[in-house]
């Protein structure tokens, strides 16, 4: 959970660390971390607190020093996770003053804690940013230059540049913080109903059918149907259609791709069933949701 420094600052130890290849999971150290994870592409299924919870990209994670996850499922996942100690902020900083069980010695100590307010301090808590086009792309420069910075120790000046550039992402994070969204939590369902369900949200661009779903879970497609409408209010495939329409929603919000593209992207076949399912359920053309969403992630009011 360090990087060492290899030339200007040779055998230090930094306390971050940054992680291309395993995800979001924070790693089993007895070093408590902050954590923040720019999720790309793909979608996870993740377990925290006993709950299960379905994540889609383009977002942003965060976690607190004492939050717990497990994945348990992931699809075309491109993720990038910073791992790091308040001390990499400043040198006095520890969780006994962030969490107000030790005062601050120095003013300047006081005004750094600010920038890890919009981690929570709840434990149970899960924090997601969702990010539009534009957010997106500021997301992405400020990741690979911090990328770079902790990768490279390139001039005497690395620690400072570091720090600079994860300050500059805090602070890009606590002006998102009106953003923070609601993941979708699975677990509220029945346990032998939640795989169903898990399975849904993870193949919906996938071209699913009612005999196939019930194949899948081994029951036939009455006996299906009937849970759902039980467990949920509406049938299997009315069930897939709003993760669906819901996805299409995001991707009209986050990205710039064509409504033909975003259609098909969100596992609907057809243009205009799918626009007449968008305005049925929305009460707007894909075009107009798209129109007013601004770029600069204000919520759409419909």
């Amino acid at each position: 959970m360090y990087t060492t420094g290899r030339k200007y600052f040779e055998n230090v130890f930094f306390p971050i660390s940054i992680d291309e290849v395993s995800g979001f999971v924070k790693p089993k150290t007895p070093e408590k971390r902050f954590s923040i994870s720019y999720i790309q592409t793909g979608e996870a299924v993740f377990e925290s607190a006993g709950k299960s919870y379905v994540l889609q990209a383009p977002v942003l994670l965060l976690q607190n020093e004492e939050t717990e996850m497990s994945v348990t499922h992931t699809a075309g996942l491109d993720c990038a996770s910073v791992f790091f100690h308040p001390s990499v902020i400043n040198s006095h900083l520890d969780y006994d003053i962030l969490r107000k069980r030790k005062k601050a010695e120095y003013i300047t100590d006081t005004q750094d804690t600010y920038l890890f307010e919009v981690f929570g301090t709840d434990p149970e808590s899960v924090r997601v940013l969702p990010l539009n086009s534009h957010k997106n792309s500021e997301c992405e420069f400020l990741f690979k230059k911090l990328i770079h910075a902790v990768a490279h120790d390139e001039t005497d000046y690395c620690p400072c540049w570091m720090r600079a550039v994860l300050i500059s992402l805090l602070i890009f994070l606590l002006d998102m913080e009106k953003d923070i969204d609601e993941v979708i939590e699975v677990s509220t369902h029945p346990y032998d109903f939640k795989d169903v369900i898990l399975y849904l949200y993870s193949h919906y661009r996938e071209d699913l059918t009612l005999g196939g779903i019930a194949k899948e879970f081994g029951t036939n497609r009455t006996t299906l149907n009937e849970k759902f409408r039980r467990t949920v209010g509406c049938s299997a495939m009315a069930f897939v259609r709003n993760i669906r329409v819901t996805a299409a929603a995001k991707y009209l919000r986050t990205t710039d791709e064509s409504v033909t593209r975003v259609c098909t992207d969100s596992g609907f076949k057809d243009v205009s069933y799918f626009c007449k399912l968008f305005r049925q359920t929305f009460g707007t053309s894909p075009k107009e949701y798209r129109s007013m969403y601004s770029q600069t992630g204000d919520k759409v009011q419909v």
